[in-house]
């Protein structure tokens, strides 16, 4: 916009002659008093009027540029927003216009707001904009400031209740998990005479397991806070056993290899979430999850008649598990710390089996009351979400086992107790809104964990409501 600049005195006298020969009254002269008063009256109206349109001008020019700022502003809104939308990165509240680096105005501009502020200090200051406030990004008083909570699937404790499944939501996990472990074991059977004095037979046994698993689990969101699922499993197992006599006969020992199928031990839970994370607290869920006995037990399983050891594997414990446990989420955007404190109760049963004993069939063992033992567990971790697609979970699970007490020909004995403690590494990649894909790993750190497992899930959602 060009600014209008103030006429010389040779065009007053050209605008003012223009101006009398429009009207009908003679032209003022130079010469004479009364023409020269005639002339300056004429002269300072004329100034008024061009300083009243200047002043116009430059109020209209401030205004367009305020406008032009405001749909600066509106328009990298929107490009914040598409941006938001192809790299899967939600923006709870677009980023303030004040904050954004606004362009200086053209120099006629600012020469036109300069001149109308100072011919036209007592104009009336514009009302701002109803929707000022948006602009500027502030809030009500008492509005509580929005945040951004980013969600983070907790792949190493889906089992505990780590999220909670939003109301009238189901979903479908199948999953395939696969195990080793191996054990080294040594075994004397003879009599000790002195210390370090031994007759007999030592024997070196080492064992290689793999269990391999595919389940089918849903879970159902009753409420945003109550949750169902359900798992139901089947398992293939393979043991090869390799026993070596250290100084046995030529002969002695061989190799072994057994394995078992079937339907495994099916599972239920339900989990609620007590509070919402108000005041800093952490998320408290309390979860119960019950194991069936549905697979074949240690005890149910087909034996040889003759030496009275199995001939195939379990698929199960063969016994009920009742297992309420506790979970804490603290979260912290981007991370999630969590907690999960549980206990294993597994009722005790009469087996009453008989197994036969190699080379005195006619006195079986008697097989009686077995109480497996109970079980403390506790994990505990942190979620770090990378964005909303990507999440990665790291954490440690310990379980105390207490020794399994049997009754063998009317003689109760019990084991040893046990620790079970593995590292845990999981990530969660969502595809979209309705599937994600889950991997766990948990290397073991004790004897009785297993060496490696490998846990694969493709939860699937669906509304049903």
């Amino acid at each position: 916009m060009t600014a209008i600049r103030p006429l010389q005195t040779g065009s007053l006298v050209t605008l003012s002659l223009a101006l009398a020969a429009c009207s009908g009254t003679p032209a003022p002269t130079a010469a004479g008093g009364g023409a020269g008063a005639a002339t300056g009256t004429s002269t300072e109206a004329v100034y008024a009027r061009l300083a009243a349109q200047e002043a116009r001008l430059a109020a209209q020019a401030a205004e367009l540029e305020r406008q032009r700022r405001e749909l600066e502003a509106q328009r990298q809104a929107l490009s914040d927003l598409v941006l938001a939308a192809q790299t899967g990165r939600g923006l709870t509240v677009p980023p303030r216009a004040a904050e954004r680096p606004q362009r200086a105005p053209a120099p006629q501009v600012a020469q036109a707001q300069a001149q109308a502020q100072a011919q036209a200090p007592a104009a009336a200051p514009q009302a701002p904009p109803p929707n000022a406030a948006a602009e500027e990004g502030s809030t009500a008083p008492g509005d509580a400031p929005q945040s951004t909570v980013r969600e983070v699937d907790l792949a190493v404790i889906r089992d505990q209740g780590g999220v909670l499944t939003p109301q009238g939501t189901v979903i479908v996990e199948p999953e395939i998990e696969f195990s080793t472990s191996s054990s080294n074991r040594f075994f004397f059977e003879g009599v000790e005479i002195v210390e370090a004095v031994l007759f007999g037979v030592i024997e070196a046994t080492e064992t290689e397991r793999e269990r391999a698993t595919a389940a089918v689990g849903a879970r159902y969101g009753v409420t945003d806070r109550l949750e169902v699922d359900l798992r139901v499993p089947y398992t293939y197992s393979n043991d090869r056993t390799i026993t070596t006599a250290v100084n046995a006969l030529p002969g002695e020992g061989g190799v072994r290899d057994l394995e078992g199928y079937g339907i495994g031990d099916v599972e239920a839970g339900v989990h609620y979430q007590f509070n919402d994370g108000a005041e800093d607290w952490p998320i408290f869920i309390g979860n119960l999850r019950i194991k069936t006995p549905t697979g074949r037990g240690p005890f149910d399983v087909d034996r040889d008649p003759e030496t009275g050891l199995e001939t195939e594997l379990p698929t199960g414990s063969g016994f009920w598990t009742v297992e309420p446990s506790i979970t804490a989420l603290v979260p912290a955007d981007p991370v999630v710390i969590f907690g999960n404190l549980g206990y294993a109760y597994t009722p005790s049963r009469d087996v009453d089996l008989l197994i036969p004993n190699p080379g005195a069939v006619d006195t079986p063992t008697r097989i009686g009351t077995v109480d497996p033992g109970d079980s403390i567990g506790l994990s505990f971790g942190v979620g770090i979400g990378f964005n909303e697609r990507f999440s990665i979970s790291l954490g440690y699970e310990h379980d105390y086992i207490f020794g399994t007490e049997t009754e063998v020909n009317g003689v109760t004995t019990k084991g040893d107790d046990a620790h079970s403690a593995s590292m845990l590494l999981g990530g969660n990649y969502r595809f979209n809104d309705r599937t994600s894909v889950d991997l766990r790993i948990a290397a073991g750190l004790t004897e009785e964990a297993p060496d490696t497992r490998v846990t694969l899930r493709v939860p699937y959602r669906f509304p049903v409501d």
